[in-house]
């Protein structure tokens, strides 16, 4: 059983993006400057990746499976 009472906090995909940028960045400086500048492209993948991890708690917190 999930317990409700817990704190809440209103996130937009913007809000996720820099949280997860910052996260990498100290978890695994690597993955961090890869997803930052695509080894192929040189391309930031970070917004998508925020999107996704975005939908993923969209689902959750709507009681949807992913």
């Amino acid at each position: 059983m999930t317990d409700h009472t817990q704190p809440t906090v209103t996130i937009t995909a913007a809000h996720l993006e820099t949280a997860l940028r910052q996260w990498m960045a100290r978890i695994d400086y690597d993955t961090h400057k890869n997803l930052e500048c695509g080894e192929d492209t040189g391309q930031d993948t970070y917004p998508q990746e925020a999107a996704d991890v975005f939908k993923q708690l969209k689902r959750i917190t709507n009681g949807t499976p992913s």
